[in-house]
């Protein structure tokens, strides 16, 4: 549908990855880990904003408001800022799953599209996700008030962001 609108909200990927792997080694407090993984979001964001001229990253709302207003597609960058004044916890239970939820109802969205790298059952409880590890610890929480349609899809399964960019 032409009035339909899509906001990318990246992981933090190999990125975070990594954050991991520092943070296990050099043992660092879950708020520093959290501050780089969210700085793996925003490299992600970059990333994707690359890949293609009509995704641009935004940082806030206004700025996701701003690029549909002018036909691009926005990939949320989220600022430490923003995150704290939604009062999101600097903590490995938040990850890009539920960020994605805080975005799509601050947007009012009607869809979230949760794209995943692991198959998973279409009767699938958003506490079997959660007990699973399939989706982040907080995600029951920020979803449990949801005002969207949760789907989930396998990576392999969902449009590539050329396919995607090119049906907006």
């Amino acid at each position: 549908m032409p009035d339909e609108r899509i906001v990318i909200v990246p992981g933090g990927g190999g990125f975070a990855d990594h954050v991991r792997s520092l943070q296990a080694y050099w043992h660092f407090n879950d708020s520093v880990a959290h501050e780089m993984a969210i700085m793996a979001m925003q490299n992600m964001a970059v990333f994707y904003a690359g890949l293609d001229r009509s995704v641009q990253v935004a940082t806030s709302p206004e700025e996701i408001q701003r690029l549909f207003e002018q036909g691009q597609v926005p990939v949320w960058s989220p600022t430490l800022q923003w995150l704290d004044r939604h009062k999101v916890p600097h903590s490995w239970d938040v990850t890009s799953d539920s960020l994605s939820v805080v975005i799509a109802q601050v947007l009012a969205a009607k869809q979230l599209i949760l794209v995943k790298s692991v198959r998973v059952p279409k009767d699938i409880t958003v506490a079997e996700l959660v007990e699973q590890e399939i989706a982040d610890k907080a995600f029951s929480r920020y979803i449990e008030n949801n005002i969207f349609d949760l789907t989930l899809s396998h990576k392999d399964d969902f449009l590539l962001l050329p396919e995607l960019l090119e049906n907006n």
